[in-house]
């Protein structure tokens, strides 16, 4: 199965407390059934609206295909989760982890946004108020206050309640063990928060280049496969990996689980994903200062 999203904000001002300039986001995924009955990864893209906001503008299928692009400034969210086999219930565990650190994070960043809101009020005259207020009309999905401290934070509570959700029922109500690894970005204007937990693996792809940005938590025992050293569930507290950083123009971020990249040679893997990204510059007559391949 083949799907594809495509949104691309026209302007992107004032939403981090980063200048962004034009960012073009291309978010693409596919997925095929492997060996098993089931794929048991779950994947989720969303601009993460907090709730409240104003409805962003919708985006159909006929809007991409006229070159429309819908104008956005809420943040990004990509979420890839893959359940461990050997547990009774890998999909569901990829599932309960996808939706429970989406929910957080969501109403954590509403909570930001409303008490940014209420302080700008209280620390205004009435002049000022109004000001603000015809601001935030103008630009009603601002996020120009958010700064990366406050959103790493926020992502590793997000990433621990996921990780209390599938652990502490296994372990004190002698449920069947559910445990998923955990790959996500979430783009705030300009800026890329990246975590991660378990073996799925992120990487940054240039026209000519390709760099790996994850680590493997993964044990090796002689020529066997070897087990994860890291998972969703697997213990009281999560080894968590989070970094920040921002694209280069014409760059993009490829995440994929285990069944990707041990089944294609690290040569192939660069030739086509770099392949992907060269594709991508010559398909838009913007320039594309970051783009995302998901697969």
């Amino acid at each position: 199965m083949y799907e594809s999203v495509k949104q691309a904000p026209k302007e992107t001002s004032q939403v981090s407390s980063h200048d962004a300039e034009v960012a073009l986001w291309l978010p693409d995924f596919y997925t095929m059934a492997g060996r098993k009955a089931e794929n048991q990864d779950s994947l989720l893209i969303t601009t993460c609206l907090p709730y409240g906001f104003p409805s962003l503008s919708s985006f159909s299928s006929s809007s991409a295909h006229s070159g429309d692009h819908p104008s956005f400034t809420a943040p990004l969210l990509v979420l890839m989760a893959d359940g461990v086999s050997a547990c009774q219930f890998p999909k569901q565990a990829s599932q309960s982890v996808i939706n429970t650190v989406t929910h957080y994070i969501t109403s954590k960043l509403a909570e930001m946004v409303q008490t940014d809101r209420v302080q700008a009020n209280e620390a205004s005259s009435e002049s000022q108020r109004n000001s603000a207020s015809k601001a935030q009309e103008q630009s009603p999905n601002s996020l120009q206050r958010f700064d990366d401290n406050q959103v790493a934070i926020v992502i590793k509570e997000a990433v621990h309640q996921a990780n209390d959700a599938l652990y502490f029922p296994q372990a004190y109500e002698r449920l069947p063990a559910l445990l998923s690894t955990l790959s996500g970005l979430l783009c705030i204007g300009d800026r890329i928060h990246l975590f991660h937990t378990g073996d799925s693996r992120i990487y940054r792809i240039g026209i000519d280049s390709m760099v790996l940005l994850t680590k493997d938590h993964h044990i090796h025992h002689g020529r066997d496969k070897g087990a994860l050293s890291a998972a969703i569930g697997a213990d009281t507290r999560v080894e968590l990996q989070q970094s920040v950083f921002t694209l280069h123009q014409n760059e993009c971020l490829a995440l994929m689980t285990d069944g990707v990249y041990e089944s294609i040679a690290p040569a192939e893997l660069q030739f086509e994903l770099c392949a992907a990204v060269q594709i991508c510059t010559n398909q838009w007559d913007v320039p594309i200062k970051s783009s995302t391949i998901f697969r």
